[in-house]
């Protein structure tokens, strides 16, 4: 894996994923996210942006740096990425791309849909570092055991062949749609080891952070 923590610009409450630099792992800011970096007192390798959200006067000393128009088909981030899969980086952790605007945060989750098709893996962390994001593409993935919630979304018309193993409400090779929430506010058992297995197509987990490895 060749991996990359990306920073937007919403609203964080928890930074303590920059306190301790990875040497594995490639660190980007997007606009208004440099600000996490400066409250950090470090700095990213990569700064992409277009000022939009952040004055320019604030930037420092980023090992490089990509100036962006505000007139443009990528958002920052988008750009960002497609820049890091161009490098061959297949392992993104975005922070800061939740809550905020949210057709940045619709526009983010359309973004793991772009980097599962480009055979890379995204991770939407929220505010807190509590919840995480990510989509299941005809395979499984079984989490530690846990508590809390866990809701699945198809973000196709339709992905075929769902089970939903050692959860609250089980599926056995379901079907669901773009248009209809089946898969919201499912729950964790205690002392249960849950499994979710997806035959064909896209399907977005919103589940706990501490309930799978990253």
């Amino acid at each position: 894996m060749k991996k990359v923590i990306l920073v937007g610009a919403s609203p964080l409450m928890d930074t303590s994923f920059l306190q301790e630099k990875k040497e594995d792992t490639f660190y980007v800011a997007c606009d208004g996210g440099y600000q996490v970096y400066l409250k950090e007192k470090r700095e990213p390798d990569l700064f992409v942006g277009d000022f939009d959200t952040l004055p320019e006067k604030v930037i420092s000393h980023p090992k490089e740096m990509i100036r962006l128009s505000t007139i443009k088909d990528d958002t920052d981030t988008m750009f960002a990425i497609k820049t890091c899969l161009k490098r061959g980086y297949d392992t993104f952790y975005l922070y800061g791309c939740l809550g905020g605007k949210i057709e940045h945060t619709l526009a983010n989750i359309q973004t793991l849909k772009f980097l599962c098709e480009n055979k890379a893996r995204g991770y939407l962390i929220d505010k807190e570092n509590n919840l995480v994001l990510f989509l299941l593409h005809n395979e499984s993935i079984t989490f530690k055991k846990s508590a809390g919630m866990i809701s699945v979304f198809a973000l196709d018309n339709t992905v075929s062949g769902v089970d939903e193993i050692n959860l609250k409400y089980e599926l056995s090779d379901a079907s669901l749609t773009n248009a209809f929430p089946l898969g919201v506010s499912n729950e964790f058992l205690k002392d249960k080891v849950a499994t979710i297995r997806v035959k064909e197509g896209h399907l977005l987990v919103v589940a706990p952070l501490d309930s799978i490895d990253l």
